[in-house]
Parts: C-alpha cells; sequence; structure tokens
C-alpha cells in the first residue's frame, strides 16, 4: 500500500508550514476533498480485503488506485515547481521525509518489539529484514524475492504492506530527474515523454504477468505507468487544458467509480494480476480525478469519506501488523471475530497515530537539508534496531531450546536445490540429485514437491543400503503421462510441467540402472473446487477427461511406460493435509507470550502436537488400490504413519513432522520410509 498517496493533501487556506517563504508553494495543487474521499474508498478495499470478506476478494486494487492519486498529486507538483524553476530536492524529500517517516519509524519499532516478544528465529529474522527494506524503500524487491502477495506464508509478515512505499519511493527517486531533463532538452515536450514511460510501462506489465507474475505485481518498471498516468494528467491540466464540460462530469464520475468498486467485488486473488485486469481501477481513478464537482466527487466530498481518507495513511500502516499478529498467534485460520478485532483495533491506533504522531511531525521546524539529515538518523537507528533483533534472532537468551529446535526442523529442508522451479522444463543436473551408481541398483524420486520431500532422506536411506539415487523433483507438477496442471495466474506452467514430465520420464525409461521409481505428489489439490489449479489433458489419449478421471489415466499411462521399461513403481498415496499450520501451532505451545495472545483470541489447539480435523485422501483410495494392481506397481498410503480415526500428529517428542499444512520435515519423511520399507526396498 502506498504510503505516499495516503497522505491527506494541503487544504489551501492552512498551507503546509513547510512551504512558507518559498514561492513553490503556489505550485501545490489545491486541497481537493474528493481526493480525500477516493482514499478511504481504497484503504477501506485494501484492508476490508485483508479481514478476508468473503464479498470483497478484489479490494486489493485500492492500491492501484493509490497509485493514481500520487503521480496526481506528487508529480504534478514536481512539473509545476519545475516549470517555474523553484524544484528543490532538499525541499522536496524534507517534505517527504516529514510525511511518510514518523508514523513508519513508530509502526516499525512497534514491530520490532513485538516480534522480540513472540517470534520464533527465523520469523524474527524475516521481521527485521522486512522492517530493514521497508526503511531504506526497496521491500518491494525484497518480497518480490521471497512471497507471494497472495500466498498463505504472506500473511504472517507484517510488513508486507510496505511493498508499495518501495515502489513509489523508487518512481520518485527517477521522476524529478526525468522531468527536469525533459524541460532542459526543450525539444521533447513533457508529456510525450510522459505517455511513452506510461505505454512502455503497460507492456511490460502485459508481458510479465504471463511470465514472471511476481515480478509484475512487486517491481517499479511495469508498474510505473499506474503512477505516471496520474503525472500525465496533472502535466495536461498544468499546461492550462480545462476540466471537463460540466455535462460530462457526472456520467463520467460514476463510470469512474464503477471502475474502481467493480473490480473490488468482482476480480479474485486467482485471477492473473495486474495485467489487462489493472486497467480497470487505473482508468476509474483517472477519470473520478477528472471529473472534479461530478456526482461521485461530491459524494467522495462528504464528511465520512473524508474523515476516513485523512488518516488512511496511518491506518493503513497499522491494520496489517495487527492482523498478522493474528494469524501468527493462530494454529488455525483465524475466526472473523478475531480479524475484525485486530480491523477495529487498527483504526483506534491508526486514528492516534495520525493525530499525535503525523500531524505534529508535518510542522517544519528545521532548514530543509538539516531536516534530511535528521531523519535519516532516525531511520538508521531503527535500522540498526532491525539489525539488532536480526543477530539475536536465534539467541538462547531470547528462545528455548525446544523453540529454537522447531525453527531448525521447519527450515532445514527449505531450499531444496533438486526442486526446480517453476520456469524449468527439465530436471536439476546437480550431482546432489544424481547420486546414481554407474551399476546399480539405483531409486529414482519423481514427482512435484512432495515428491522433493522425500528426496533428501530417501537419498541416506539409499546410501545406506549401497543404492544410488536421481531425484526428479519440480514445483507444482505431478508426475503423469498425457496430462499437465494449468493455474491461471501462470498461464505457461502446462506447456513448462509437461516438457520437464517429458523429459524427466525419457530419462527414466532410457537409463537402465535405475530399477526402481518412487512417485509422489500433491495429488488432490487440483481435484478441489477452491483449488488455483486443475488436471488439463496434453495428448490425444486423455482428451475429454476430467478431474479424478484424468488423474487416473495420467498415472495409469505413466506407470504403464516406467512397467514396459522394466521398472518398479512405488506410487505414494499422499501424506494428510493439516488444518492448521504445524510451525505456528507449535511455536504458540512453546513461546509464552504468543500462547497468551492465542488465548485471548482463541488460536490455540486442544491437544498439543494433533490435528483433529486433518484431511486425508480417502477419494482416492479406488485410484490407488486399482493401481496395485498393475504389473510391477505398488502404492504406500504416507498417512498411515501420522494419522488415526481421531487425527492427526504433526510433532512428537520435541521433532516436527510437518513444516507446513502438507509438506513433511526429514522425521516426516523418515516415517514414511519406514513404514513403507517393505514396498520400497523389497
Amino acid at each position: 500500500m502506498s504510503v505516499l498517496t495516503l497522505m491527506p493533501a494541503e487544504r489551501t487556506k492552512r498551507p503546509d508550514p513547510s512551504s512558507a517563504n518559498h514561492s513553490a508553494g503556489d505550485a501545490r495543487v489545491a486541497y481537493r476533498a474528493d481526493i480525500d474521499g477516493m482514499r478511504a474508498i481504497a484503504v477501506l478495499g485494501v484492508v476490508l480485503f485483508h479481514a478476508k470478506l468473503q464479498f470483497l476478494q478484489g479490494g486489493f486494487v485500492g492500491v492501484d488506485v493509490f497509485f493514481v492519486i500520487s503521480g496526481f498529486l506528487i508529480g504534478g507538483t514536481i512539473y509545476r515547481e519545475a516549470i517555474k524553476g523553484h524544484f528543490s530536492f532538499a525541499r522536496f524529500y524534507a517534505h517527504r521525509a516529514r510525511r511518510i517517516a514518523p508514523a513508519l519509524i513508530a509502526v516499525s519499532m512497534a514491530v520490532l518489539a513485538g516480534g522480540a516478544l513472540i517470534l520464533g528465529a527465523s520469523e524474527a529474522r524475516d521481521a527485521s529484514l522486512s522492517t530493514l527494506s521497508a526503511l531504506l524503500g526497496v521491500s518491494n524487491i525484497r518480497f518480490w524475492s521471497v512471497n507471494d502477495y497472495f500466498s498463505q506464508d504472506a500473511q504472517y509478515n507484517p510488513m508486507l504492506m510496505t511493498w508499495s512505499l518501495g515502489i513509489e519511493e523508487q518512481f520518485y527517486l527517477l521522476f524529478p530527474f526525468v522531468i527536469i531533463a525533459t524541460l532542459k532538452l526543450k525539444r521533447i515536450p513533457v508529456l510525450g515523454v510522459l505517455l511513452a514511460i506510461t505505454a512502455i510501462s503497460f507492456v511490460l506489465n502485459l508481458v510479465l504477468t504471463e511470465n514472471s507474475p511476481n515480478a509484475a505485481f512487486y517491481l517499479l518498471p511495469p508498474r510505473a505507468w499506474e503512477l505516471s498516468i496520474g503525472a500525465t494528467l496533472a502535466v495536461w491540466q498544468a499546461n492550462g487544458n480545462s476540466r471537463l464540460p460540466g455535462r460530462l462530469r457526472t456520467p463520467l464520475s460514476i463510470l469512474g467509480m464503477a471502475a474502481i468498486l467493480l473490480p473490488m467485488f468482482l476480480y479474485t486473488e486467482a485471477m492473473a494480476f495486474p495485467g489487462w485486469l489493472v486497467a480497470a481501477p487505473v482508468l476509474g481513478a483517472t477519470l473520478v480525478i477528472m471529473t472534479q464537482g461530478g456526482l461521485a466527487n461530491r459524494w467522495l466530498s462528504t464528511r465520512l469519506p473524508v474523515a476516513i481518507g485523512k488518516f488512511s495513511y496511518s491506518w493503513y500502516l497499522w491494520h496489517w501488523p495487527l492482523i498478522a499478529l493474528v494469524y501468527l498467534c493462530s494454529a488455525r485460520a483465524p475466526s472473523q471475530e478475531a480479524i475484525f478485532g485486530a480491523v477495529l483495533l487498527s483504526v483506534v491506533f491508526g486514528f492516534l497515530s495520525w493525530r499525535y504522531i503525523e500531524t505534529p511531525f508535518r510542522v517544519r521546524r528545521f532548514e530543509d537539508a538539516k531536516t534530511v539529515k535528521r531523519y535519516a538518523a532516525g531511520i538508521a537507528a531503527v535500522v540498526a534496531v532491525s539489525l539488532g533483533l536480526h543477530q539475536i534472532s536465534d539467541s538462547p537468551l531470547r528462545l528455548s531450546d525446544h523453540v529454537r529446535r522447531i525453527d531448525a526442523d521447519a527450515t532445514a529442508d527449505k531450499g531444496y536445490p533438486c526442486l526446480v522451479n517453476a520456469s524449468a522444463v527439465t530436471p536439476s543436473t546437480l550431482p546432489l540429485c544424481n547420486e546414481t551408481k554407474a551399476t546399480g541398483p539405483n531409486i529414482a524420486i519423481f514427482g512435484d514437491s512432495h515428491a522433493a520431500a522425500l528426496g533428501r532422506t530417501g537419498t541416506a536411506l539409499a546410501s545406506d543400503r549401497g543404492w544410488g539415487t536421481t531425484v526428479l523433483t519440480k514445483q507444482n507438477c505431478r508426475p503423469l503421462t498425457g496430462v499437465s496442471v494449468y493455474r491461471q495466474k501462470e498461464p505457461d506452467l502446462t506447456r513448462k510441467c509437461s516438457a520437464f514430465l517429458e523429459a524427466a520420464t525419457k530419462r527414466l525409461t532410457s537409463d537402465t540402472s535405475i530399477e526402481r521409481v518412487i512417485l509422489a505428489g500433491l495429488w488432490s489439490s487440483p481435484l478441489q473446487e477452491s483449488s488455483p489449479t486443475r488436471y488439463v489433458s496434453t495428448s490425444d489419449a486423455t482428451k475429454g477427461l476430467s478431474g479424478i478421471r484424468l488423474l487416473d489415466a495420467g498415472l495409469a499411462a505413466l506407470t504403464r511406460r516406467l512397467s514396459q521399461a522394466g521398472k518398479t513403481t512405488i506410487l505414494v498415496q499422499d501424506v494428510p493435509s493439516l488444518s492448521l499450520d504445524p510451525v505456528r501451532a507449535t511455536l504458540i505451545e512453546a513461546i509464552a507470550a504468543r500462547k497468551i495472545i492465542a488465548e485471548v483470541i482463541g488460536g490455540n489447539l486442544e491437544k498439543p502436537g494433533f490435528d483433529s480435523e486433518a484431511r486425508q485422501d480417502f477419494a482416492l483410495k479406488a485410484t490407488f488400490d486399482r493401481l496395485a494392481r498393475t504389473p510391477n506397481t505398488s502404492t504406500v498410503d504416507a498417512a498411515a504413519p501420522f494419522c488415526s480415526r481421531e487425527g492427526c500428529r504433526f510433532e512428537e517428542n520435541g521433532q516436527l513432522l510437518f513444516h507446513d499444512q502438507n509438506h513433511i520435515t526429514r522425521y516426516g519423511a523418515k516415517r514414511v520410509f519406514d513404514h513403507a520399507r517393505r514396498e520400497i526396498w523389497k
């Protein structure tokens, strides 16, 4: 969420004291109450989206509305000051610092202090690095490298909301130079340059949404057009172009509001965003800004929207850490009451932050250069605190041995290099993943991340028995023949998964030293109605099939190919799917402060280490039983080592068996291999 645009503009009757004695103060846009009202709509959309309201699943587009407002107000001010020859970098960044830094520093300190009390080691490291990146204006780059904004893991990061601060900080580091350089050249109109930036950035957004969705979402180049379109409108108006004719303002203002509001109700996390979809809220916001005086603008200028808009910056900064706290202290998905409690508390914190932190610090007390230095020093101090938390994240002075062991178990198997990423079309060639013996015997582990969870342990156990191994695994790619998976946000996944499966299968069937093949995957997920992925046919043999019949055909075709090549196939029916996050559930019991909060919000478990609501794949039992009767094929029930009629165990004797809802740790993998030793090593 943008922190630059959430700041309310000044009323003309009460100019910003920082503009005193500067003729550039006249370059600032006159206060518009309707823009504060737009801020209210945007921040309400984002906050209620984070509150998981089912009817407002597209509220995240509020961020895009803020980007347009930012470009119009801040970009327009830069241009007007530049054409008068009054633009000052020191004044501009001092003004920004007074508006942005105080509330951001307060929230950062609260996150770091709270993190020191309730977070495990890896959580504390993540929170400290996220806070550090937010203070340095690069959090979008950090989250691009580690988080999908819509992923389950993202909800545990208390500084996730600062990603758009990075977008804007980076934009306004470059934008003044673009404007000043263009004005000095005089040969190219500023409008032309801004239109070119807008067009290039929009096209880049389309390309990256299809090929690298995380980059399209988080990085400046594909997002810049949303700010530059607002700046383009400001420049167009500053050049003497009048507002729209009165008869057009009301219908266009209503159209603009519809383009903002409808996506909030119609878009979902599963859609390919930003891409083409982002055009609606961006163009809608542009229309509303253009139609000052229209019916929608007059409603936006009423008391309640304006009041919310005024403290929307602070509200946004506080709302997400408090919601993240609820998630961190809830073993299962938190109750709606707990989330709404966090939202209401964030309103209080947001208002108090606006009243007693934001507003007082806006006053210009020092010269601009000194202001920048003082805020830089303040940020540096919080950076030092952040680095300090990172340094003591796993200190025995902060965490017990039990908590440290939990964290070690949870992180030990992450980043497995044999699990190739979404863009790969061939298995890993690293020696670690191909420890086969020239003359055999060798065993292969083939599948998605659930197969990779068996990789390290399987390789070690095979070596103990004198076997070699090869691990062929790819994210979100189940081992099948003639069948792949489709995901709307990754339209190229089907092709890349099919290419990977064919390359891996050919390697297995052509290598005579490989005697046995373990097939493992998250089989049931694409069969669930709520899943963002589904099985799709990629061959004539499976054309016309869907759902479980498609999975059945894909598994049968693959086991047949392997059998014809002389391989024995061990088909692993998947581990249970937990109804909770095992790491958080275990940490709740192990960290006193966290357990207290969990008891208040109802987030703890009746029986530690045990999930009474875990789900097993009973629906696929008939498929696996049928395949077990085919030549050279056996099946293994991977849920059996963990589950009884009462539920499934995810932690025992201080050892974590799962590191998320459906991925096992090395201890969990050892249980599976022990349970299936007859089928695997016979």
